[in-house]
């Protein structure tokens, strides 16, 4: 099969966005955590 350098590229470009996707919702979800611990905080103040 001569094709195997476009197999791996392509499954390599897929894992790299695999793994963007996956580290774009960690900092997404990050950050919601700060902002609803920031928002309980908040809350119990009153």
């Amino acid at each position: 099969m001569e094709n195997w350098g476009y197999l791996v590229a392509a499954y390599s470009i897929i894992w790299v966005a695999i793994f963007i996707y996956i580290f774009t919702l960690h900092r997404r979800q990050r950050q919601l955590r700060r902002e609803l611990d920031s928002l309980k905080e908040k809350l119990k103040g009153n």
